[in-house]
């Protein structure tokens, strides 16, 4: 699909412009194509995407090598507590508990990270 590749350098201009809320429904459309069009999602990974969104993200996606379940999700800095403790709640304990109770998610399944330059050389 050519939808995808577009949307990777509409997004990237869009960050480089400082357009991050246009950049966020990219984001989300680009979900949407890789459930529809690739079919490389699962009903967990959009439960989770849905409450991500649902609860705080201004922009979520299924990410990771192989598509195994992982999702990126912007999210404004005054916002990222709230959005922890309420994806925390909603997802791995309402949801994903009742679905999957053989899965361990004791652990912090939520990681907050803010971007950075890459590596560079100093002088």
């Amino acid at each position: 699909m050519l939808s995808e590749g577009r949307r990777v350098n509409k997004g990237a201009d869009y960050l480089v412009n400082g357009k991050v809320t246009y950049f966020c429904r990219l984001m989300n459309e680009s979900h949407l194509s890789c459930r529809d069009d690739y079919e490389i999602s699962c009903e967990e990974v959009d439960e989770l995407v849905r409450i991500c969104n649902e609860y705080g993200a201004d922009g979520a996606r299924i990410t990771g090598a192989g598509f195994g379940g992982s999702v990126v999700c912007m999210v404004s800095k005054d916002k990222t507590d709230k959005f922890k403790e309420l994806v925390g709640e909603k997802y791995y304990i309402d949801y994903l508990q009742n679905v999957h109770p053989e899965i361990d998610n004791s652990g912090d399944n939520i990681i907050i990270c803010s971007a950075v330059c890459g590596a560079e050389i100093l002088l």
